[in-house]
């Protein structure tokens, strides 16, 4: 979904403090579900993200300070990705999902740090499939 399908009355007070979920990356591989979690958080960690896990198949990557970014805008990228873990359409293939936020109030500049950040860090987790042995199939940007 876009920004501008999330203006919703009762979501924007919590949308003004997080920013609108928007587009990402994925990362499909021929690996198993629970070697790609580990694997996919073992990246964030080491790219110097706070990982929190959200659930089996799920787990939050933030860098950045949300209110650095409000007072200070375009020069500081507030990251917060949520990576998800999917069976893929093919047996034996799993994709990395990494939605990545939008924040609106850093303006055009701003947004394109987070999506270079999440172009990094899709990048980063199809080289460590790859250096673990496993074979990268796909990696798309998907908005």
């Amino acid at each position: 979904m876009e920004c501008a399908d999330y203006y919703a009355p009762l979501l924007l007070p919590t949308l003004i403090a997080k920013g609108f979920r928007m587009a990402g990356f994925i990362v499909t591989a021929e690996l198993g579900s629970k070697d790609a979690f580990k694997l996919a958080r073992s990246v964030a960690s080491r790219m110097e993200y706070t990982v929190e896990r959200l659930d089996d198949s799920t787990f939050q990557a933030t860098q950045g300070s949300l209110t650095a970014s409000i007072f200070l805008g375009a020069f500081i990228a507030y990251c917060e990705f949520e990576i998800e873990i999917r069976t893929s359409r093919y047996n034996g293939e799993v994709d990395v999902v990494i939605n990545r936020n939008c924040p609106w109030w850093t303006g055009w500049l701003g947004l394109k740090r987070v999506k270079n950040r999440a172009s990094e860090l899709a990048s980063a987790i199809a080289d460590e499939i790859e250096r673990d042995g496993s074979r990268v199939l796909k990696e798309k940007e998907f908005s």
